[in-house]
C-alpha cells in the first residue's frame, strides 16, 4: 500500500491501465480456450455420432441380409425338379436385390445343384467351373449341415451362418476380378421338412458400402469432403476403407487398397489413444492412424444393436485430418489472430494511457495549488470566530449566579414535601393494614360459601337417598305383587289337584281290582297336591321375609334423612358463625378508612401550600430559562459554526497534501513536510 501511495497519478493510471488490460487479457485467453475446447468437444461428438448412425445402418442392412437367405430357402420355385426354373429364381433374386453375386444350391454331398448364371446388372456370367466343384468342405457348407449358426435368439437371430467379410474365390473367379464380401447360408428342407442341402447367398460388399456411401453423402451436405470411413474386424482388422477423395480413382467411390484391406489391424496397436476407442460401444478422438502418421479427428462406434449380432464384433471408424480447413485447423489460425489483436490491444492502450494520464495529472497539480491557497483563508476566519465564542462564555458566568438563588427557594420547597412524604407513609402502613382485615374478611366469606355449598350438597344427597328408597319400596312392592299372584295360582292348583286325587280314590275304589292302578297315580297326584302346599307356605314365608325387609328399608332410610338433616343444621350454624366473623372484620375495616381519609385530607392541605410555592419559583424560572436559552443558542451556533470551520479547514488542507501526493508522487512527500 505504501509503494501505491508513493506513485504519481500518471504511474498509478498506467499501472491501472496494465493491470485491467491484463485481467481482460487473461479473460479473453480463457474464453478462448473454453470456446476451443467446446468446439473441439463438438466436432469429435458429431463424428461419434456419425460412426454410431453407420453402425446403426449396418445393422439394419444386416438385419436384412440374415433373413434374405432363410425367406429364399422356403420359396417353392427352388423345390421345382426343373434345374431351369431354379435358375431363372436365382436370376430374378440377384437381380430385385442388386447385392448377392452368387446364390449357390449345394445338396448334402456338396454338389453344386444350380446358381444364377446372370449378375445382379443382368449380364451373362460363366458358372459352369462352379459346376465341377464340390463345396462340402467349405467352412459355410459345413457349419450349416452342423447346426452351427452365427445365432443370438433373443434377438430372433437363428438359422443362419454368416461368413465374415473376406476375398470371394467363387465370385473371383466368375467376374474375373478381385470381389470383396460376406456369405449368408442356411439349411434347404423340402416339403416334408427333410434337410435336402444348403443355400448360399454370396453378398457382395455393396451390402453394407451403400450404408457408408450414405453417410459421405451427408457428410458433404455438412461440408466435410474430407471424410475417411473405414469398417473394422473384432480384433482391428480393416475390412473396408472409404476416401471421398479416391472416388475419381474407383467408379464406385470404394478404396480398396488390398495392401491393407484384410492385414492392417488399426485398433491393435500399441496406443493409448486406440485402447481408449476401442474400450467403450462409442467413443471419440485424435488419434494418429498408420497409413501415413498423420493426426485425426476420430469417431469410433460398435456395430450392435437390435438388428446385429454383436458376436460377430464389428466397428466402425469415421475420421477426418485434424489438419483440414474443415476441422481445427481454421479455428487455430482464429486463436492465433486472437493473440496478436490482443498483444495489439494492449500496447495501443499503454499508449493512450500515457498520454491521457500526463494531461490529466498537470490539470491536478494546478487545482492542487489553488486549493492550499484557500485553505490558508479558511483558517484565518476559523480564529476570528473562537474569540466570540469566548465573550458568549462570560455570559454564561453570570447566568450561574441567577441559578444560585433560586436553589435556596427550593430548599423550603424541600422541607414541606418532606412533611407530605411522612404523612403519606402513615397512610401507606394504615392502608396496609386495611388491606389485611380486607383480605380475611373475603376468606371468612369464602368459608361461608362453601359451608353453604356443602348444605345445598347434603339437601342434594338427602333427596336423592329418598328416591333411592322409594325406587327399591316400589320394587318390593311389585314383587310382592307377584308372589302373591303366583301364590293364589298355587292355591288354586292345590285345591283341584286334592279335588282330583279324592275322585281318583273314589272311582278306583269302585272299579275294584282293576283299579289297583289308578289308585296309585291317585296317590301320587294327593302327594303332589301336598308338595305343592309345602311350596305355598314357603311362599308365605318369603312373603313374611319380604315384608320385613321392607320394613328395614324404611328404616334405614329415615336413619339417614334424620342424619343428613343433623348435618345440614350444623354446617348451617357454622355458616352463621362465620358470616357473624365476616361482619365484625367489616367494621374494623371502615374504621381504618376512616382515618385514612383524615390523613388524605392533611395531605392535600399541604400540597395547596407547595403547589402556590412552586408557582412562584416557576416564574422566576422561566425568566430565568428565557434568558439562558437566548444565550446558549447563541453559544451554540458560535461555538459549532467556529469547531466546523476548522474542522473543514483542517480537512481541507489534508485533502491538499492528499492530493499533492497523488499528483506529484512520493518524492514531494519531504516538501509537504517542511510546508506544514
Amino acid at each position: 500500500m505504501f509503494f501505491l501511495a508513493s506513485l504519481s497519478i500518471k504511474k498509478k493510471m498506467l499501472l491501472i491501465v496494465i493491470v485491467v488490460t491484463s485481467l481482460l487479457s487473461i479473460m479473453s485467453f480463457g474464453i478462448l480456450q473454453y470456446i476451443s475446447g467446446k468446439v473441439q468437444k463438438q466436432q469429435l461428438q458429431s463424428f461419434e455420432s456419425h460412426a454410431i448412425s453407420l453402425s446403426d445402418a449396418i445393422g439394419a442392412q444386416f438385419y436384412e441380409r440374415y433373413g434374405d437367405v432363410k425367406t429364399f430357402s422356403i420359396s417353392p420355385a427352388l423345390q421345382s425338379s426343373n434345374h431351369q426354373t431354379i435358375v431363372e429364381t436365382l436370376n430374378t433374386f440377384s437381380a430385385l436385390y442388386g447385392i448377392y453375386d452368387l446364390i449357390l444350391i449345394v445338396n448334402k454331398s456338396g454338389k453344386l445343384i444350380a446358381t444364377n448364371s446372370k449378375g445382379p446388372d443382368g449380364r451373362e456370367i460363366n458358372v459352369k467351373a462352379l459346376y465341377q466343384k464340390n463345396f462340402s468342405e467349405e467352412p459355410w457348407f459345413k457349419a450349416v449341415l452342423d447346426g452351427k449358426f452365427t445365432e443370438d435368439k433373443d434377438k430372433g437371430f437363428e438359422g443362419t451362418f454368416f461368413e465374415e467379410t473376406h476375398l470371394d474365390s467363387h465370385t473371383s473367379e466368375v467376374y474375373g476380378a478381385k470381389r470383396l464380401g460376406n456369405s449368408f447360408s442356411t439349411v434347404l428342407r423340402d416339403q416334408n421338412g427333410t434337410v435336402t442341402g444348403v443355400i448360399s447367398n454370396r453378398a457382395g460388399a455393396r451390402w453394407f458400402e451403400v450404408a457408408i456411401k450414405d453417410l459421405d453423402r451427408g457428410l458433404k451436405k455438412l461440408g466435410i469432403t474430407t471424410a475417411e470411413i473405414s469398417l473394422l474386424a473384432r480384433d482391428g482388422t480393416l475390412l473396408y476403407d472409404y476416401s471421398s477423395n479416391a472416388a475419381d480413382a474407383v467408379p464406385t467411390g470404394s478404396f480398396y487398397d488390398w495392401r491393407r484391406i484384410l492385414k492392417s489391424k488399426i485398433l491393435s496397436l500399441d496406443h493409448e489413444a486406440h485402447a481408449k476407442l476401442a474400450s467403450k460401444n462409442s467413443n471419440s478422438s485424435t488419434i494418429p492412424i498408420p497409413v501415413n502418421g498423420q493426426n485425426y479427428v476420430t469417431g469410433f462406434s460398435k456395430v450392435s444393436g437390435p438388428k446385429f449380432v454383436d458376436s460377430i464384433g464389428w466397428s466402425v471408424l469415421v475420421r477426418q485430418p485434424s489438419d483440414s480447413k474443415e476441422g481445427l485447423s481454421e479455428l487455430f489460425h482464429i486463436r492465433d489472430a486472437f493473440y496478436l489483436a490482443l498483444v495489439m490491444v494492449f500496447l495501443s492502450s499503454l499508449l493512450v494511457a500515457a498520454r491521457f494520464s500526463g494531461s490529466i495529472s498537470n490539470r491536478l497539480s494546478n487545482l492542487a495549488d489553488r486549493l492550499s491557497n484557500g485553505a490558508s483563508e479558511v483558517a484565518s476566519t476559523s480564529k476570528t470566530l473562537s474569540v466570540s465564542s469566548g465573550r458568549l462564555s462570560e455570559a454564561a458566568t453570570e447566568q450561574a449566579a441567577a441559578i444560585q438563588e433560586t436553589a435556596a427557594s427550593l430548599d423550603e420547597v424541600s422541607a414541606m414535601l418532606k412533611s407530605a412524604s411522612d404523612n403519606a407513609n402513615r397512610s401507606r402502613e394504615v392502608s396496609k393494614k386495611s388491606h389485611n382485615l380486607a383480605q380475611n374478611g373475603k376468606k371468612s366469606i369464602q368459608e361461608m360459601i362453601d359451608a353453604i355449598t356443602e348444605i345445598n350438597t347434603s339437601n342434594e344427597l338427602i333427596m336423592r337417598q329418598v328416591e333411592t328408597g322409594n325406587q327399591k319400596i316400589g320394587e318390593i312392592i311389585h314383587m310382592i305383587d307377584e308372589i302373591s299372584q303366583k301364590t293364589k295360582v298355587i292355591n288354586d292348583i292345590v285345591f283341584q289337584t286334592k279335588l282330583l286325587s279324592f275322585n281318583a280314590s273314589v272311582e278306583a275304589a269302585r272299579a275294584g281290582e282293576h283299579g289297583k292302578g289308578f289308585a296309585v297315580v291317585a296317590e301320587e297326584v294327593g302327594n303332589l297336591a301336598r308338595m305343592s302346599g309345602n311350596a305355598a307356605t314357603e311362599i308365605t314365608g318369603i312373603l313374611d321375609s319380604s315384608v320385613l325387609k321392607v320394613q328395614e328399608i324404611i328404616t334405614e332410610t329415615k336413619e339417614l334423612v334424620s342424619q343428613s338433616i343433623e348435618d345440614g343444621k350444623r354446617k348451617v350454624t357454622c355458616g352463621t358463625d362465620i358470616a357473624r366473623k365476616c361482619h365484625e372484620l367489616l367494621n374494623e375495616i371502615l374504621y381504618s378508612v376512616q382515618e385514612v381519609d383524615e390523613m388524605v385530607t392533611q395531605i392535600a392541605v399541604s400540597s395547596v401550600e407547595q403547589t402556590q410555592g412552586v408557582g412562584e419559583i416557576n416564574q422566576a424560572m422561566n425568566k430565568l430559562d428565557s434568558a439562558t436559552q437566548q444565550n446558549t443558542t447563541i453559544a451554540q451556533q458560535e461555538a459549532g459554526t467556529s469547531t466546523q470551520l476548522e474542522k473543514g479547514a483542517q480537512d481541507l488542507e489534508g485533502m491538499v497534501q492528499e492530493l499533492i501526493l497523488m499528483v506529484k508522487g512520493g518524492a514531494h512527500r519531504s516538501e509537504l513536510n517542511n510546508t506544514g
